[in-house]
């Protein structure tokens, strides 16, 4: 069985350019959003107890965690 040309591949490529920005993050990609979570990080720490909690933050050992793990917070 032979491989298929790049014609008859079609979009795949196309498909694989469009999921860089969700799934799969390229290494250069990795040292910026690390940079911006510990920017988020830092401008969350200078926030009052009250502001966390109205943002859904429970205490302040939880913003780390909420930076870089939370989706729909």
């Amino acid at each position: 069985m032979t491989q298929p040309t790049k014609r008859e591949r079609g979009d795949r490529g196309q498909f694989h350019r469009s999921l860089v920005g969700t799934a799969v993050t390229p290494r250069r990609c990795r040292p910026a959003r690390e940079r911006d979570a510990i920017n988020a990080v830092a401008a969350l720490a200078r926030l009052d107890d009250e502001t966390l909690r109205a943002l859904g933050i429970p205490s302040r050992s939880d913003i780390a965690w909420t930076v870089r793990y939370c989706i729909d917070c």
